[in-house]
C-alpha cells in the first residue's frame, strides 16, 4: 500500500462518498469508520491488496457471520462461474448483481475507478483478509470483473481509515 495523502477534512470526505446524500444506505457505517479510526489516507491498493479485501456479502443471498466474509477475489471467481447472478437484484442491502452491471456499464464509459472506503478488518473476520470494505463493495466487484484482475489496472485509489499508525 502506498499513501498518497492524510485526509485532514473528514466531513468533506463523507460528502464526496455519499454524494451529499444523508439518505445513502452506507452513510452511517461511513460515518462511523471516519469518526472511529485515528488515521485516513488515501491511498494505492496493488492487485494482491485488492483480492484480499473482505466485503460482507456473497451471492448467495443469505445473511453471513462476519467470520464468513469472503475476500472479493472470491466473489469474482463465483461471478465468473455464475454469470446469471449478474441479472439478479436483492433487496437484503447485499451484493445485487443489478448494481454490479451498472457498474460495470459505468466503467466501460467512463474506464475510471471512482474510488471506495475501506478499514481495518475487524478482529472476528477471516485472517487471509487485509481491510474489509465499507463502501464501495459493488463498484470493487465491477472493477474486478472488467479487468480480470489484470495487474496493468493496479494500483486504484481507496480511502483508507485505520488505528495503524505504521502504514
Amino acid at each position: 500500500m502506498q499513501i498518497i495523502e492524510k485526509i485532514v477534512d473528514r466531513t468533506y470526505l463523507f460528502h464526496l462518498l455519499t454524494k451529499g446524500d444523508t439518505e445513502h444506505p452506507s452513510a452511517p457505517f461511513i460515518s462511523n469508520s471516519l469518526h472511529s479510526h485515528t488515521y485516513c489516507y488515501l491511498a494505492l491498493i496493488d492487485l494482491e491488496e485488492y483480492k484480499h479485501l473482505v466485503i460482507n456479502s456473497s451471492i448467495e443471498q443469505v445473511q453471513l457471520d462476519v467470520s464468513d466474509y469472503p475476500l472479493i477475489n472470491d466473489v469474482i471467481s463465483k461471478i465468473n462461474s455464475h454469470t446469471d447472478f449478474l441479472y439478479e437484484t436483492r433487496s437484503d442491502g447485499g451484493l445485487n448483481g443489478i448494481e454490479v452491471q451498472r457498474k460495470l456499464s459505468t466503467f466501460e464509459q467512463e474506464g475510471i475507478f471512482s474510488g471506495a472506503l475501506i478499514q481495518d478488518k475487524y478482529p472476528s473476520m477471516r485472517d487471509t483478509g487485509s481491510y474489509y470494505v465499507i463502501d464501495g463493495m459493488h463498484r470493487l466487484v465491477a472493477y474486478g470483473l472488467l479487468t480480470r484482475l489484470d495487474s496493468k489496472h493496479f494500483p486504484i485509489k481507496v480511502y483508507l481509515c485505520t488505528n495503524n499508525p505504521d502504514i
